[in-house]
C-alpha cells in the first residue's frame, strides 16, 4: 500500500509551502531455496531491462508515455522494471509505485580502484 505524508512550511502569516511525499512500508527477503519475498509473500521477479526513451521524443518522456510503457509491461506479465544503464527519474519511480511495479535501479558505479570501492561501501 502507498501512504503519504504532507510537509508544510509556516511563518507568522500561515502556510507558505506544502509538499506531498508518497511512501510505502515494505520488507524484502531473499531465500536461497525459494527466491525473493516481498512483505512476507513469495514474489517471483518477472521483469525487463528498460531504457527511459521513446521514438520521436528521445529521453524527454512526458509522464503519459512513461505510464503507457509501464502499463504495457504489466499487461505482458512483468512485475519488475530494471532501469538499464542510468538512474530512473523521480516521475518513473512514482508511477512504478502507483502501478505496483518493483524497481531495480542501478547506481552505475563501475570503479574498482580503492577510491571506487570505498565509494561503494559508503553507498
Amino acid at each position: 500500500s502507498l501512504y503519504y505524508v504532507m510537509s508544510e512550511g509556516y511563518d507568522e502569516e500561515g502556510i507558505r509551502d506544502s509538499y506531498r511525499t508518497n511512501f510505502g512500508i515494505r520488507t524484502i527477503e531473499f531465500r536461497a531455496d525459494s527466491g525473493f519475498y516481498l512483505n512476507g509473500k513469495h514474489y517471483p521477479i518477472k521483469g525487463t531491462c528498460n531504457h527511459q526513451d521513446f521514438a520521436g521524443v528521445g529521453v524527454a518522456l512526458p509522464d503519459q508515455l512513461i505510464a503507457y510503457k509501464i502499463k504495457l509491461l504489466k499487461e505482458m506479465g512483468c512485475n519488475a522494471y530494471r532501469s538499464a544503464h542510468h538512474p530512473a527519474t523521480p516521475e518513473l519511480l512514482d508511477l512504478c509505485d502507483q502501478l505496483g511495479m518493483l524497481v531495480v535501479d542501478e547506481n552505475r558505479k563501475l570503479d574498482i580502484s580503492p577510491n571506487g570501492i570505498e565509494d561503494l561501501k559508503y553507498m
